[in-house]
């Protein structure tokens, strides 16, 4: 029976760069590893989500987890309700027409809420995202004689709420450790970018190897191949960005309301 791409570990990886170049030590093929994994991180490889709080008068969120997950581009965001579960928010796109006079109230010690007090966060709450944070927002209010407190004026979130935000994300992959053992870490990429590495890592191996050779035709020899291994990285890489799985499959059906 046919399979797809196996999923390869940093052993094999490392076996397999080791047999055309036995000399290279695995400090140094971790870090070509590594090279391969941030170099294909440019892309939106690897999709997370996070919960964090959210907090009374606080406008802006740093976009990284509690584990330090660098965020690269925000996905959705959603909001909890008055019953716990979350719901999309739309983002605000002309986020830069709220006043400058909208200033963020002085945060004390929050005192939080299980659950929020919206029963529909997408009515009036919008996210937006201006250099690395999350901005949060909303429109509710009732006191019109306060500067934007009134309904409709766009202020910072009027409540706090344990785990009210839902984040999701694409974020870099993480990288190999010199610690890790080998044999039973893999790349965190898909397993169709695994076998690709070894190009990347060779390129960059040959390429090392005929900027050192006192021999000019092992020189040219090895830009030759250098070259030769950079497009089939580059061709790998395409392909992936063209063909991504989405893993979704079955019979589709159509949630809608019920008016009874």
């Amino acid at each position: 029976m046919a399979t797809g791409p196996r999923k390869m570990s940093i052993q094999n990886i490392i076996s397999r760069v080791k047999v055309i170049f036995p000399e290279s030590t695995d400090v140094y093929l971790v870090n070509l590893i590594n090279d391969a994994i941030l170099d294909i991180g440019k892309y939106n490889v690897k999709m997370e989500f996070v919960k964090t709080n959210v907090i009374k008068g606080q406008r802006w969120y740093n976009l990284s987890d509690n584990s330090g997950i660098e965020v690269n581009k925000i996905s959705d965001v959603s909001y909890m309700d008055d019953s716990g579960d979350y719901m999309k928010i739309p983002r605000l796109i002309n986020y830069h027409m709220i006043p400058l006079t909208d200033t963020d109230e002085a945060v004390d010690t929050p005192s939080y809420s299980s659950v929020s007090g919206y029963k529909q966060p997408s009515e009036c709450i919008r996210w937006f995202v201006q250099h690395d944070q999350l901005g949060l927002i909303t429109s509710k209010g009732s006191d019109a004689d306060k500067t934007n407190q009134k309904l409709g004026d766009w202020k910072s979130i009027d409540e706090s709420v344990t785990n009210g935000l839902l984040l999701h994300f694409y974020a870099e992959p993480d990288v190999v450790a010199i610690t890790d053992t080998f044999s039973a870490t893999y790349p965190d990429l898909d397993n169709s970018l695994h076998l690709p590495i070894v190009d990347y890592m060779k390129k960059n191996l040959f390429l090392d190897r005929a900027g050192v050779s006192q021999d000019a035709n092992v020189g040219q020899m090895a830009m030759a191949m250098s070259q030769q291994h950079q497009l089939k990285w580059d061709d790998s890489v395409k392909k992936w960005m063209s063909k991504r799985k989405d893993k979704v499959g079955g019979p589709r059906v159509l949630s809608v309301p019920s008016l009874m």
